[in-house]
């Protein structure tokens, strides 16, 4: 758990900005433009007692919130999740931040206005900041009032008081930066990564007042050389890394109570929406709207990353590492493979539960099996009724990192079978009972391994350019037609078939394997979204073979009851 240091004195409170002020006017600062100190914003401290308040908070776009308070030290990348000790299990954590002062606050949602704050150095890039509605104010005086009051309250860092020894009274103070950077993750399975740059190719003459292309390149630019122009080409790089981008992930920079946001494109890089002149310190919050990455069961996975000026570059997970046994790269894996099933392509297939009026987040327990009693992945889709407890367990700590993946893609297909049919998967847990029948929970088990390892082709095989990948490879057989659930047997796999890969796919294992102990395939052709149209009403094994066949035009169609015969 993150731990808390000592508690810091504001310097924003509106009392600690008119010291400043007193101080700095007193010392023969002009006052013709100088700020009003006035409650600009309120640092604010919700208490929800329930998921559904907690919903609340999290669907009001103007909050920033964070687990922890605001004015307590915390050291950077010790702890990964935070939770009020005094909170008691089940209930939400409190959840801090800063709001402006005309905010109308939820009535629903408990809450203490922890400090009257003076917010004058808001460089947002949001024209209508705080700091351009307090024009006229001189942009110098407020990093002079900043600086005060940093000073008066003891938290003027030695680097900053370095890097600002000639501020003064009419000083401008140190120039504004941006945070940017890259996010990227250790992944054992490797990619070919492409970039592009653009070089310098040639010289350009040809624009030249009186220009002869005759003449040879020296004398050109002896004769042109004052206005040439300077041409360029593009070239392509593709390199073999196993350090690979993470999508989709939000950067915050805090500065106290100001914090800019920032997420990252394909290629891992990410610029937040305002600057600021003072250092700042860098989080990850493992969360989407949609879903939230839990550390263990009730706490939010959280990374607190360097407070510094200038860019911040985080590679997560141990270099040379064939398995994950780092927890921020074991968040990360799983936050990739969620945010993709919610905010990618998908494949057009049906969506897990998505948060909305009183339909609370998915939440993800990522648990290492080495501390928890070793249990298997799994979904609990009813779990989300309360919203409290998780809805999806991954437990493949020390797996390869396509596993990670791969299965957290296979929980989530589980609660998009359930939100999509509610009453056909109902049925189907049902019929699982007497235990002994299998072919109801094939049905459930069998699609959201197909699902799982459509995910892995897209990322590892199209995405990450490796044309050889193949999941789920079985070592111990020596074929090239390896993996892809394609060296299962039938009696070994009665549950988790290989059946909505057998349908895509033009491999027949009876025959490539060579023994009736794998299934005769002799169907091609679907896709996964077909496949997911075929499984919408099925309740019962056979159920989903006819809905393949009634749905969908197929040439091999007339297959299908031999393949899915093969197993029950």
């Amino acid at each position: 758990m993150i731990k808390l240091g000592k508690q810091l004195e504001n310097p924003y409170s509106v009392a600690n900005m008119q010291r400043a002020w007193d101080n700095i006017a007193g010392a023969g600062a002009r006052t013709s433009d100088a700020p009003e100190v006035k409650t600009t914003h309120y640092y604010v401290k919700f208490t929800p007692q329930t998921e559904e308040e907690l919903e609340i908070l999290k669907d009001d776009t103007t909050l920033i919130l964070f687990d922890y308070p605001l004015d307590y030290e915390i050291e950077a990348g010790i702890g990964d999740a935070y939770r009020d000790p005094s909170v008691p299990i089940g209930q939400p954590t409190p959840q801090y931040c800063a709001v402006e002062a005309d905010y109308r606050f939820p009535s629903r949602v408990g809450y203490e206005i922890l400090e009257d704050l003076f917010i004058p150095d808001d460089y947002s890039d949001d024209a209508q900041s705080q700091s351009a509605r307090l024009a006229p104010a001189d942009e110098e005086l407020i990093n002079r009032l900043v600086y005060e009051a940093m000073k008066l309250t003891g938290n003027l860092e030695e680097t900053e008081e370095n890097e600002n020894p000639t501020l003064g009274l009419f000083g401008s103070g140190g120039s504004s930066w941006r945070p940017t950077g890259r996010i990227m993750v250790w992944d054992d399975t490797g990619a070919d990564l492409t970039s592009t740059r653009r070089v310098f190719s040639h010289y350009d003459y040809s624009g030249c007042s009186g220009y002869n292309s005759s003449l040879p390149e020296f004398l050109k630019e002896r004769v042109y050389g004052n206005c040439r122009i300077a041409a360029y080409r593009t070239t392509t790089t593709t390199t073999r890394t196993n350090w690979v981008p993470l999508e989709g992930v939000e950067v915050r920079a805090r500065r106290w109570f100001t914090v800019k946001e920032g997420f990252t494109n394909a290629q891992g890089y990410y610029s937040c929406n305002g600057t600021f002149k003072n250092p700042a310190n860098y989080s990850i919050k493992w969360e989407r709207y949609h879903f939230s990455i839990r550390s263990g069961t009730f706490g939010q996975a959280l990374y607190n990353g360097p407070k510094k000026t200038g860019n911040w570059n985080m590679n997560f997970g141990r270099r040379g590492a064939d398995k994950v046994n780092d927890m921020q790269q074991y968040y990360a894996l799983i936050f990739q493979a969620a945010r993709d099933y919610y905010y990618g392509s998908r494949f057009g297939l049906s969506s897990p539960p998505r948060n909305s009026f009183w339909k609370p987040q998915v939440k993800i327990s990522a648990s290492q099996t080495s501390r928890q009693h070793k249990k298997d992945s799994h979904a609990a889709p009813y779990a989300r009724t309360g919203g409290i407890l998780p809805s999806v367990y991954i437990r493949k700590w020390n797996d390869a990192a396509d596993r990670v993946y791969g299965v957290t893609a296979h929980e989530l297909a589980h609660l998009a079978h359930w939100d999509m049919d509610r009453d056909a998967f109902r049925k189907l847990l049902l019929k699982r009972y007497p235990l002994g029948n299998k072919s109801p929970e094939a049905v459930i088990e069998s699609w959201a391994s197909g699902v799982e390892w459509q995910f892995a082709q897209q990322r590892y095989k199209n995405l990450y350019g490796n044309a050889g990948y193949k999941y789920e490879s079985d070592i111990s057989i020596n074929s090239l037609s390896n993996g892809n659930y394609q060296a299962q047997t039938i009696s070994g796999k009665p549950i988790y078939t290989s059946i909505v890969v057998d349908m895509i796919d033009d491999e027949n294992q009876r025959i490539t394997k060579g023994g009736t102990q794998y299934p005769m395939d002799r169907v091609s052709g679907y896709t996964i979204q077909q496949i997911e149209a075929g499984l919408r009403g099925a309740t019962s094994w056979n159920g989903w073979r006819d809905n393949m066949r009634s749905r969908h035009s197929n040439s091999t169609k007339n297959f299908l009851n031999e393949l899915f015969g093969n197993w029950h």
